[in-house]
């Protein structure tokens, strides 16, 4: 049995793992097989820099083609990573021989061999030179600070070629310093950047056990976040400068945890000699349940809690439910409740609600009522100013810059949908006076026909812009106004005029205080139906207002939409067709319900 890192942060997340996998599938060891372990481990790290669309759309589901075309386009960038990184070694470590991609294993027990790969390595005389790839910017990194007494210092520092390093705290028993906290972060497998390391604490692991005698120094190469592509192609590939990368030496963080993952693979394999698949405790740090590292089973474990309305629906359920107790109030793990039986949203008593938000939805979905504050909607709404113009962007999550002026993670804009709505007239989904729309339909950079499309399509007539949680189509207007300056001035003032939708159907404080609403109010939600089950997706309060949903659309959600883009370069001219249209009527969908879902508030108030 081989053990790759992300075979081993599988095993250990409870005695039941290692049975299940071997249940539910024969597992065959190569090196391209374990080269994808190392993909799928990067893609569930959660620490890849990604900016998600904000649509508030978390619980989309995507079926097999568009994660199975999104992982390739992972692969296809890590490939020119590689090469980026190459080129930078090559120049910076002229006369040292760099090997490449190399799988290593060493056996652990006579049953288990240990494996992982090696992106560069080479030897200087004095240590084993180790530089590890990975997809994630450096933002996250960098943004760490620790406090120092009053001062907040950079956890990572650059040595004078340009290589980050952890600073190694000083500290007194006079000095305050929360410099242990970000240690144990990074070090921390349960955190997605402590996730990391781990995986290369576990090649250093490895390599201890091939080259005892050597001392190694292990360097994470990972994307600079604020890289700006110039925009040089050779043959329509974009060249990328060697600062696209930078480089951490995490050796100290590495070497602290050796013994660590020692004691993890004898855990490891106690779980697999158990081999018993009988339920245990759940437990939140392991399981993962709706995040990026969930564990492959928590259908299965989790089968015992209802679709609708479970405990997990409670807003804010993460902080647990108190039991008010003389003397000292109680708190109650949701996790903890889980496992003692307590699944439903009316499993849990109602004198451990105190938040209001939770009372509403407890008494939503006990007496199926549909709870709308009108007052606070009727002073929101009151605040547009016609004609609307009903807004939605889709965009190409690009990991590499595409396009000159763009970021690694760029979310590279190539569509809108436009409804627009003069007052007192019925909007038409597909009539051309009420819709306008822009779509790209090759790999080639249309964005500057898009801002055209776009401002000439909503004029200076400060009618307001209504979008469905802002800070997606802000942040992109914001960016086209950086890359084309010649429009700046309307793409900022449209992003000046923009009315989130999102605000009226759930809240905003902000808002409502200053417009003197009672506290209570301020800190309440404005609509809540039981189905919503705690999202406010455009996507779930949609069919709660209008019977309306996406069920039907061929492409229903984002990821589809941004997949099918990207390949439409590769169609046949009648599938090619075929993806427009299907790209145009989700696009479309999504503007338009921001319209239906305003009419249906209305009417309600």
């Amino acid at each position: 049995m081989i053990i790759t890192t992300i075979d081993l942060l599988n095993y250990l997340r409870c005695p039941r793992y290692a049975p299940l996998d071997r249940l539910s599938q024969e597992r065959r060891y190569d090196k391209r097989q374990i080269d994808e372990k190392f993909q799928e481990m990067i893609f569930l790290s959660g620490a890849s820099g990604n900016e998600p669309k904000m649509d508030v759309d978390e619980e989309e589901n995507t079926d097999f083609d568009a994660a199975s075309f999104s992982k390739d386009l992972m692969n296809s960038a890590m490939i020119t990573l590689r090469k980026t990184v190459l080129n930078r070694l090559k120049t910076q470590l002229n006369g040292f021989q760099i090997s490449e991609k190399k799988v290593i294993s060493v056996p652990f027990s006579e049953e288990i061999s240990l494996a992982t790969q090696l992106d560069f390595f080479y030897d200087d005389h004095e240590k084993l030179n180790v530089i590890t790839v990975l997809p994630m910017t450096d933002k996250e990194l960098l943004s760490i600070r620790y406090s120092a007494n009053k001062d907040k210092l950079p956890f990572f520092v650059s040595d004078l070629e340009g290589i980050f390093y952890p600073e190694r705290s000083s500290s007194t028993h006079s000095m305050k310093s929360n410099y242990d906290e970000k240690y144990r972060k990074l070090t921390d497998r349960h955190h997605p950047l402590g996730r990391h390391i781990y995986f290369l604490a576990y090649k250093a692991f490895i390599l201890s056990k091939l080259y005892p005698m050597s001392d190694q120094r292990h360097l994470m190469a990972v994307l600079n976040h604020s890289y700006v592509f110039d925009g040089l192609m050779d043959q329509s590939t974009p060249v990328y400068q060697n600062d696209l990368m930078t480089f951490f030496d995490m050796t100290y963080l590495v070497e602290s945890i050796q013994p660590t993952i020692e004691i993890d693979l004898y855990r490891m394999i106690n779980h697999i000699e158990l081999n018993d698949d009988s339920r245990c405790l759940l437990v939140k740090n392991e399981c993962c349940k709706n995040q990026p590292f969930e564990c492959q089973f928590v259908d299965y474990c989790f089968s015992h809690l209802p679709e609708q309305h479970s405990i997990l629906h409670y807003f804010y359920h993460h902080q647990g439910f108190v039991e008010k107790a003389p003397g000292n109030d109680i708190v109650h793990d949701t996790y903890d409740l889980i496992n003692e039986g307590v699944v439903n949203m009316e499993d849990v008593p109602i004198s451990w609600l105190h938040r209001e938000k939770n009372l509403m939805q407890r008494y939503c979905v006990e007496n199926d009522y549909t709870y709308v504050n009108k007052t606070k909607i009727a002073a929101y709404l009151a605040t547009l100013k016609y004609p609307l113009y009903y807004l939605d962007f889709e965009a190409y999550p690009s990991i590499l810059p595409r396009f000159k002026g763009e970021t690694p993670y760029t979310q590279s804009v190539f569509q809108f949908s436009l409804h627009i709505e003069q007052e007192n007239q019925f909007v038409q989904r597909n009539n051309p006076k009420t819709h306008q729309y822009y779509l790209s339909t090759d790999e080639f950079d249309h964005r500057l026909d898009l801002v055209k499309a776009l401002v000439k399509a909503i004029p200076e007539d400060g009618g307001s812009v209504i979008v469905y949680n802002q800070t997606f189509e802000k942040s992109r207007l914001q960016e086209l106004a950086v890359l084309y300056p010649e429009y700046a001035k309307r793409l900022l003032e449209l992003s000046n005029r923009l009315f989130d939708l999102y605000k009226v159907v759930k809240n905003d404080p902000l808002f409502y205080q200053k417009n003197h609403f009672s506290k209570a109010e301020i800190e309440s939600y404005n609509y809540y139906a039981p189905s919503l089950d705690g999202s406010y997706s455009l996507k779930k309060v949609l069919p709660t207002l209008v019977p309306e949903n996406y069920d039907e659309l061929p492409i229903n959600n984002g990821e589809k939409a941004f997949v099918n883009y990207a390949k439409l370069p590769e169609m046949d001219e009648e599938t090619k067709q075929s993806t427009i249209k299907n790209l145009l009527q989700y696009c479309q969908m999504d503007s338009y319900a921001m319209y239906l879902i305003k009419e249906a508030l209305k009417s309600r108030i």
